[in-house]
């Protein structure tokens, strides 16, 4: 078989693959969201409806995200083998590599380099989405504010687990949650300290529902 053949047998082969995903991961958004708002019978006993929602959030979050990365993935599959890049890398090393210091070097130069565009490659993703999270967050501090709630914005560059331990010590009655996961939801996560109650809300409501929450607490 010719190259060309096999270029095409490639091509379609990573588009079934990306539509095959795709449509398995739209029965499993249309599936949670379904039943969202319904605990299955076998975990009524143990899971109460707020947890079921947050998990079922948690889900379509997970699952939405899961669909950009794997189309970004295609892209850069597609740039590697059909657009040519991993062969001009391998040119490249190879010239420059190989003649020196010989073949292994060559090899392990040319796996080195790979990983670390891959990487590079991500970052403005990442970058994208976390720029995405903090002006959210902005935002609903702002809208918060406006509804008279003195707000604690924790913008420090640290992980979550720092940050809710942090809250915990200060006492705060109210911990919000914004985040990759929460935007891909359309939701924000509402833990109270006292009776360690737990809830997602809407972000277009969030600022109304968490005052009210607030004017609610003993």
């Amino acid at each position: 078989m010719s190259s060309w053949s096999w270029t095409l047998i490639f091509a379609a082969a990573l588009v079934a693959s990306l539509v095959l995903r795709a449509w398995l991961a739209s029965r499993q958004v249309r599936h949670v969201a379904r039943h969202r708002e319904t605990v299955p019978e076998p975990f009524r006993a143990t899971v109460d409806l707020a947890a079921h929602r947050k998990a079922a959030s948690y889900t379509l979050a997970k699952i939405r995200l899961g669909q950009w990365q794997m189309v970004f993935g295609a892209v850069v599959l597609l740039g590697w083998t059909l657009f040519g890049g991993l062969a001009a890398l391998d040119s490249v090393l190879r010239d420059e590599i190989a003649p020196r210091w010989g073949g292994l070097a060559h090899e392990v130069a040319l796996v080195a380099a790979v990983l670390t565009i891959n990487l590079l490659v991500w970052i403005p993703l990442i970058l994208w989405l976390r720029r995405k999270a903090i002006a959210q967050a902005t935002a609903f501090r702002a809208e918060l504010e406006a509804t008279g709630l003195q707000v604690l914005y924790d913008e420090r560059d640290a992980g979550p687990g720092e940050k809710f331990a942090d809250a915990e010590l200060l006492g705060c009655p109210l911990r919000l949650t914004v985040g990759r996961r929460t935007l891909g939801s359309g939701e924000i996560e509402v833990q109270v300290r006292r009776g360690r109650e737990s809830r997602a809300v809407s972000i277009p409501s969030a600022a109304q529902a968490v005052a009210e929450l607030w004017h609610d607490l003993p």
